[in-house]
């Protein structure tokens, strides 16, 4: 008696079971009736048990990874992400596409799979040989902070991941990061004229207001004002610090 083992493999997994078929054969034993036709003494048996079923299955987790220190990003700064990408299932998932759904957002080039299209894509991911999860690859991705995302206090970054299994459907996860993102300011600027109501008929017909970053001497917006306007204008939407804070 004796005891014989097989590692169960994806192609048993999708042939959906494992037969095994014994063959025993002994040495010729003379045949005292027929000593030219010895006895050939042999015996088959077989164990077709069936396995579990095929399971294409994938998980997306996607990761802040440079969270700053203040809390928030700031105009111009970039958020950075790690989205890992793992097959959790028991057969092979090829084809995989990570599609970024952030208007903007960009995959960064990186390990163990390509960008095309602005698409990641991952030519396969291999299943656990012997239960828990498979193969996973980390891909990089990066959104630069613009002025249309500041006063939306938090931001959501959604990716979306689909593969191919051995069945007709495809299989898909998706995960989503949040990240905050700087407050806006507005300056209002008024023009006082001290010129007797314009006794002389001084005035220009319209001035221009220029904006000014104090610090770095940066022209930041300008705009025109004139009497129907008040002498005044209004710049909105202003970031509210550098990335300093």
């Amino acid at each position: 008696s004796f005891t014989t083992t097989h590692t169960v493999t994806e192609e048993d997994i999708l042939n959906g079971h494992v037969l095994n078929v014994a063959t025993a054969k002994g040495d010729d034993v003379p045949d005292p009736k027929n000593p030219d036709d010895p006895k050939k003494p042999a015996g088959e048996d077989e164990q077709d048990d069936p396995t579990e079923e095929a399971n294409a299955s994938l998980r997306v987790v996607k990761t802040l990874t440079n969270r700053p220190a203040k809390g928030y990003f700031t105009l111009g700064e970039t958020a950075e992400f790690d989205i890992v990408v793992t097959n959790t299932g028991n057969v092979t998932l090829t084809n995989v596409r990570l599609t970024e759904m952030l208007e903007g957002a960009e995959f960064v080039t990186g390990d163990g799979y390509n960008v095309k299209n602005g698409q990641a894509v991952i030519d396969a991911l291999r299943p656990a040989k012997e239960g828990g999860d498979g193969e996973s690859v980390t891909v990089k991705a990066a959104y630069t902070i613009q002025i249309k995302d500041l006063g939306m206090g938090t931001l959501k970054n959604i990716v979306a991941g689909e593969g191919k299994g051995p069945g007709k459907d495809p299989v898909s996860d998706e995960d989503e990061a949040e990240f905050s993102v700087d407050y806006v300011k507005q300056v209002n600027a008024v023009k006082t004229w001290e010129d007797e109501e314009n006794k002389h008929e001084t005035r220009p017909n319209a001035i221009t207001f220029v904006l000014v970053n104090e610090s770095t001497g940066e022209e930041l917006a300008r705009k025109d004002a004139t009497a129907q306007t008040e002498w005044s204008v209004s710049f909105d939407n202003l970031p509210a610090h550098n990335a300093d804070g």
